[in-house]
């Protein structure tokens, strides 16, 4: 099951044809509970219109799939579901949230505070950056505070951008 819809995920953020500025995919190593990799992208659509999939082998997975809509040219509203898979059962959730963007010395930077309604909801803050070492390919870094006593998130990896 979790192949299948890392398979969709992948699938629809490869097909998009329309692909702006802010599109990539990134993977890399994670910590949240059990996790140890991750592996997300992002497609800029038109109109300030982007489609994201995430997917982190939390529990036995967590698959976010979702939109995000520039409201302005650094804040961004973001809106998704989410599924978590874990021996005995799973739950999906509404993840709903804010963003902001900024440049600080030439290195990108975003912030997020969001909720997501699965495990019982809970809200996130968390801060990214991406560092550039090659065209098109950068540090991928961030951490992610977490309420409800789910556990923090840290992540790191690589982050190609198209």
């Amino acid at each position: 099951m979790k192949k299948t819809i890392l398979a969709a995920a992948v699938a629809a953020l490869s097909l998009s044809t329309v692909a702006q500025a802010d599109s990539y995919i990134a993977g890399g190593l994670y910590d949240f509970s059990n996790s140890n990799i991750f592996l997300e992208g992002r497609v800029g659509l038109e109109n300030g219109v982007g489609v994201f999939g995430q997917y982190v082998d939390v529990l036995d997975s967590r698959v976010r799939l979702g939109v995000e809509y520039d409201l302005n040219q650094d804040v961004f509203a973001i809106l998704g579901v989410s599924r978590y898979a874990f021996r005995g059962g799973d739950d999906t959730g509404i993840l709903a949230g804010v963003g902001y963007r900024m440049n600080a010395e030439g290195i990108p930077l975003h912030f997020t505070a969001t909720y997501d309604s699965a495990l019982d909801g809970y809200l996130s803050v968390g801060g990214f950056a991406q560092y550039t070492i090659a065209e098109n390919l950068a540090i991928d870094f961030g951490y992610v505070i977490n309420t409800n006593s789910v556990t923090n998130e840290f992540r790191l990896g690589l982050r190609y951008s198209f």
